[in-house]
């Protein structure tokens, strides 16, 4: 999977390529190291959870961070994005997988991302 620091300029979908790819700065996607780790609250995984996806692609991409730990055979599969409205109109984009990267790899998105998910 593509990587993209946190609150870094979105760019993976370009905006003529889909209507729903308008997202401005990138949230979660994540290669193998160098991402906050920490606890987050329940109401926000369960958010997090409902968000309608959007970006679908017609392949998936495979947790990167469980084929190198070697639990490939539990690795969690993505194929779509999920779309985030914060203050000020930034969209943050996000695969998918974010909800596994929370659960299996206690990773902590950026606190504006978690305010932006726990107010929609």
């Amino acid at each position: 999977m593509t990587t993209y620091k946190d609150l870094s300029p979105y760019s993976y979908w370009r905006a003529d390529e889909e209507p729903d790819s308008m997202a401005d700065l990138n949230v979660g996607w994540l290669g193998g190291a160098g991402f906050d780790t920490g606890p987050v609250d329940a109401a926000f995984l369960a958010a997090l959870r409902t968000r309608p996806q959007t970006n679908q692609t017609r392949g998936f991409h495979v947790c990167g961070l469980c084929m190198q730990s070697g639990s490939a055979d539990d690795a969690a599969y993505g194929s779509a994005e999920i779309h985030v409205r914060g203050q000020n109109g930034v969209v943050y984009g996000a695969p998918t997988l974010i909800v596994h990267y929370v659960e299996a790899h206690n990773y902590r998105p950026p606190q504006a991302f978690i305010d932006a998910v726990l107010a929609s």
